[in-house]
C-alpha cells in the first residue's frame, strides 16, 4: 500500500515537469532524444521518485537508479521503445531489465509497478494473434497452461519451407520442431556436398591428374560453402524466433554462432603457421609438437561444449501461450 500511494504521488508529480511533455512529443523511428534531453530526464525522474527509490532500495541492494529509471517511466505509461531511447539501450535489454527487477522486489511490488502496463501489452498481444497465426498458418494457444486436446505435429517439408519464407524475419516465435528440421536439412545438403565431392574424385576421376581433382575439388567446397552461406540467413533468423520462443533476447544467437566462429579463425590463424613445417622438423622439438597438439585439443574440445551448450538451450520447451515476443506457436487440435 505504502509503494502504491508514493508511485501515485510521484507519478503526478513528474506529469507537471518539462520532462515529461519532452517524452510525450517523442516519436519513436521519427527522431531520437539528444544527450541533454536525457540527462535532463534521468535527473528528474531521480528527483522525483526518489521516496520510490528508497523504498525499493531498502527491500533490496541490488535495486539500482537504472532500474528506477524502467520502473518510474513503466509507471508513467511509457513504452518499451520510448523507454530504450531514454536509456539509450536496445528494447531487448529493457525486456531483460524487467525479469531482474521482477526477481529483485518480487511479484506483489512488481505488479503495484507493472502491472496496468503489463495488462495493456497483453491486450495488444491479444488482438495481433491472429495476424500473427494467418501468417504462421498455426492457431496460437488460447490460455496458459492449456492441456486440452493435442499439438499439431509440424511436418519436416512445411517446416524447411516455413524457415525459407520468414528467412528475413527476425520477430516472432518458432517452435523447436521448425528450427530442429531446418537444421537436419542444412546438415543433410552440407553433407551431400561432401559426399559429392567424394563420389566424383574417387568413382569418376579416379585416374585424372592432380591439377584436375584439385580443381573438381575446389569447385565443389565453392560451391558447398555458397550454399551454407545461403542456408545460414534462414538459420540465423530461426534461431532468433527460436530465442524469443523461450523467452530470451535474440541477441544471444550472437555468442551461439559468432563466438565459435571467432574461435574457428583464431585457430586457423594459429595453425598457419605451422603449414611451412614438416611434422618432422616439429618432432624435432617436444615443446613446438605438444603445442600443437593441445592446441588442437583445446579447440576441439571449445566446438564440442558449444555444440552441446547449444542443443541443451534450443531443446527447451518454449513458453505456453503468448510472451512479450507473439503468440505461442503451438497449435493445439481438438
Amino acid at each position: 500500500m505504502e509503494l502504491t500511494n508514493l508511485l501515485k504521488e510521484c507519478v503526478e508529480a513528474f506529469l507537471g515537469t518539462d520532462e515529461n511533455e519532452i517524452l510525450r512529443a517523442y516519436r519513436p523511428k521519427l527522431s531520437n532524444l539528444t544527450g541533454d534531453e536525457r540527462l535532463a530526464v534521468k535527473v528528474c525522474v531521480g528527483n522525483v521518485f526518489m521516496p520510490v527509490y528508497k523504498l525499493l532500495k531498502a527491500e533490496d541492494e541490488g535495486f539500482t537508479e537504472e532500474d528506477l529509471m524502467v520502473c518510474a517511466l513503466s509507471s508513467l505509461g511509457f513504452k518499451t521503445a520510448v523507454i530504450a531511447e531514454c536509456m539509450a539501450i536496445s528494447g531487448d535489454a529493457i525486456r531483460m531489465r524487467k525479469r531482474r527487477i521482477r526477481r529483485k522486489i518480487g511479484d506483489e511490488r512488481y505488479e503495484v509497478v507493472f502491472g496496468p502496463i503489463e495488462r495493456a501489452q497483453a491486450k495488444t498481444v491479444t488482438q495481433d494473434e491472429k495476424a500473427v497465426a494467418a501468417e504462421a498458418e498455426v492457431l496460437p494457444v488460447a490460455k496458459a497452461g492449456n492441456t486440452e486436446g493435442v499439438k499439431e505435429k509440424m511436418k519436416f517439408g512445411y517446416a524447411v519451407s516455413s524457415c525459407f519464407r520468414k528467412m528475413f524475419t527476425f520477430s516472432g516465435r518458432a517452435r523447436r520442431a521448425e528450427y530442429w528440421f531446418y537444421f537436419l536439412f542444412m546438415n543433410m545438403v552440407w553433407l551431400g556436398f561432401k559426399a559429392v565431392k567424394g563420389l566424383v574424385i574417387n568413382c569418376f576421376m579416379p585416374m585424372a591428374s592432380v591439377e584436375v581433382q584439385s580443381c573438381a575439388s575446389l569447385t565443389n567446397d565453392i560451391i558447398c560453402w555458397c550454399a551454407t552461406v545461403a542456408l545460414m540467413i534462414p538459420m540465423l533468423a530461426v534461431t532468433v524466433r527460436r530465442l524469443h520462443d523461450l523467452g530470451d533476447t535474440g541477441w544471444l544467437s550472437v555468442a551461439i554462432y559468432l563466438l565459435p566462429w571467432l574461435v574457428g579463425v583464431g585457430f586457423t590463424i594459429y595453425t598457419d603457421n605451422f603449414t611451412d613445417l614438416t611434422l618432422d622438423v616439429i618432432g624435432e622439438s617436444i615443446d613446438g609438437l605438444m603445442g600443437l597438439v593441445g592446441s588442437y585439443l583445446v579447440f576441439y574440445l571449445f566446438e564440442f561444449a558449444a555444440l552441446i551448450a547449444r542443443v541443451i538451450m534450443m531443446a527447451r520447451k518454449g513458453t505456453v501461450g503468448a510472451n512479450e515476443y507473439g503468440a505461442d506457436p503451438v497449435r493445439i487440435i481438438g
